[in-house]
Order: structure tokens, then C-alpha cells, then sequence
């Protein structure tokens, strides 16, 4: 994942309500498994492993946001927890076959994820940030980003 990529991520979350939150973990795995896929291609086993490795931290952390007060948090864990045991054995037995199942498979819930987020009209999950805007100048090349501070004093979350 590029520093770029790392960037977008950010201000996306920064923006994101709980339901747009879990799309973009989604979208992390998925890049990240991507990330690894190409590193197999490529004979690039160690960051094949990091890649795969970094998938696996952010679908624990997939897992530990389920609240299991219905049957489909408990099958949703079901399916991560499958997801996860793919991506170990994977990551030491250099297959690439594996992610890619996870890849299909994720890609698919992801689309269920974004259908559910679209219509989640809750507020950001981080309060007290930037707003960032993009496109209002750009130039050959490249887009300029503004940040409004608003008269804010600190950001991030509040208690």
C-alpha cells in the first residue's frame, strides 16, 4: 500500500459513520491481499507475508468490532474467522489460490456493506476533525485539497 493509498484511507475515515467505517476495513483487506497477490506473482516472498499479514491485523479487527446481539454477527464471525484460518495457512504455505478465494468471497460481502452504508444517515464517527474539500483548484496533474480548521481547537474523538 502506497503512502497515498494510506493517505485516502485517512480522510476517509476521518469522515466515516460506523457502517462507511467497516467498508473501508473491508477495502484495506482487500487491498492488502491484492498487495499480496502481486507480491507472489512477482517471487517477492517477504512481502507476501507482510501483505498477507497486515490483511489478517485488520480482519481481527473486523472481528473484534461484531456486536453479537443477533444470529448475523455470530455468522459473520463464522465467515471472518474461516477468511482468517485461509490467510495463515496461506501465509506459510505461499499459495496464492487462498487469497484469492478470500478475495471473491470478501468482495461480496463488501458489496452488501456498501449497500447498507449508502443508507446509513448517521453522523461521522470521529467528531471535531476537518472538513477536507477536494477539487475547488487543481492544476496539470494534480488535485489541491483544502482543510477548513473552523476555529477548532483539538480533533479526533470526543468522550
Amino acid at each position: 500500500m502506497t503512502d497515498e493509498d494510506i493517505q485516502a484511507f485517512s480522510k476517509r475515515v476521518t469522515q466515516a459513520n460506523q457502517s462507511e467505517l467497516t467498508v473501508i476495513t473491508y477495502e484495506i483487506v482487500l487491498h492488502y491481499i491484492d498487495d499480496a497477490i502481486e507480491a507472489i506473482d512477482n517471487n517477492d516472498t517477504a512481502n507476501y507475508r507482510i501483505y498477507i499479514s497486515k490483511a489478517r491485523e485488520f480482519l481481527r479487527e473486523l472481528m473484534s468490532a461484531l456486536v453479537f446481539t443477533s444470529t448475523t454477527s455470530f455468522n459473520l464471525l463464522k465467515i471472518y474467522s474461516f477468511f482468517h484460518k485461509q490467510l495463515i495457512t496461506a501465509e506459510y504455505d505461499m499459495d496464492k489460490e487462498k487469497p484469492e478465494t478470500v478475495k471473491k468471497l470478501m468482495n461480496k460481502l463488501l458489496d452488501a456493506f456498501r449497500e447498507v452504508a449508502e443508507k446509513d444517515s448517521s453522523p461521522a464517527v470521529m467528531m471535531n476533525t476537518q472538513q477536507v474539500y477536494a477539487g475547488l483548484t487543481y492544476g496539470k496533474g494534480y488535485l489541491n485539497e483544502t482543510m477548513l480548521d473552523e476555529g477548532l481547537t483539538g480533533r479526533g474523538f470526543r468522550a
